[in-house]
């Protein structure tokens, strides 16, 4: 998982071109050969819960394993960045985000591959449904007042990341030797930081669900606090 630039997507040859814009922006213009993939596409919209590997696998048929694949969304990133994360846990090897939001006149001359045949082979470090022991270090990437009621060890509010133009790769300076487990309100904004973090090198995973899946987690470390 990498951000990418606009100057560095003619040196991929061919890829896999992924819209995650609404279907109405889709529609009113996209690169030839485009496919596109909405949020509902690949999680519930009340939930935030990703979908099952059989919904995935027919949702992202328009796609294969065997080229790069480039998403590339509009203001605030979190659509882009939520599809890419939903292909690496299917296990596409090679995704990047565009950093900067959709700019057709950028992705003009972009060769786009066709392709399909999309299986969706759930690789479990993407989403997860518990965090085993108390030595997780829980990000919160909500932004503004936070309301205290889960365990959070940092917080990385996903706007720290984001220009009027794009998302913005920030080292946030952790520890190299730890997995982050992020978390927001329904898993969108967190994957905005989850592609930052992964673009770095750190060991990442989003918490399927946001914040509901920290609020209800099966007695593990995301608790209510007591202080």
């Amino acid at each position: 998982m990498r951000l990418i630039g606009e100057d560095e997507l003619l040196e991929l040859g061919p890829v896999y071109l992924v819209d995650a814009r609404p279907r109405e922006l889709y529609a009113g213009g996209h690169p030839e050969g485009a496919v596109n993939v909405t949020l509902p596409m690949v999680a519930d919209p009340m939930t935030g819960r990703t979908l099952g590997a059989e919904a995935l696998t027919r949702n992202l048929s328009g796609i294969g394993l065997d080229r790069p694949v480039v998403v590339y969304g509009m203001y605030d990133g979190s659509a882009a960045a939520r599809v890419a994360a939903t292909l690496e846990h299917c296990g596409h090897s090679e995704v990047y985000v565009l950093r900067r939001f959709a700019s057709l006149r950028a992705l003009r001359g972009l060769r786009a591959a066709r392709g399909g045949g999309f299986a969706c082979n759930p690789t479990g470090g993407v989403y997860v449904d518990d965090v085993e022991g108390r030595d997780a270090v829980l990000v919160d990437a909500r932004d503004g007042p936070l309301d205290g009621l889960v365990r959070r060890d940092v917080h990385l509010p996903y706007t720290a990341f984001l220009s009027r133009d794009g998302i913005v790769p920030v080292d946030p300076k952790l520890p190299r030797d730890k997995t982050y487990h992020l978390f927001c309100g329904q898993g969108y904004k967190s994957a905005v930081v989850y592609v930052v973090l992964r673009h770095f090198g750190y060991s990442a995973r989003l918490l399927d669900g946001g914040l509901c899946g920290a609020v209800c987690f099966r007695g593990g470390p995301l608790q209510l606090d007591q202080a």
